[in-house]
């Protein structure tokens, strides 16, 4: 059993030097704000329509998929 108590010694260990090492905090925060930033800006440009031009028409109804009418 020592092998579990060897591992468990080892992520707490990790873990304090991801905490205590700044430039660790400071990616991850940067690199979790670009995902977002990403996810943001990508679902801004996203528009479903089924008008041909500057006219809106209701969209017709799927023939198959989950919202398909049977």
């Amino acid at each position: 059993m020592s092998g579990r108590h060897d591992f468990t010694r080892l992520l707490r260990a990790e873990w304090t030097k991801f905490r205590t090492v700044l430039g660790w905090v400071i990616t991850m925060v940067l690199a979790a704000a670009a995902v977002v930033l990403l996810g943001l800006f990508s679902a801004s440009g996203s528009h479903a329509s089924c008008g041909a031009g500057p006219v809106e028409i209701d969209c017709p109804e799927p023939r198959w998929g989950p919202r398909a009418r049977r």
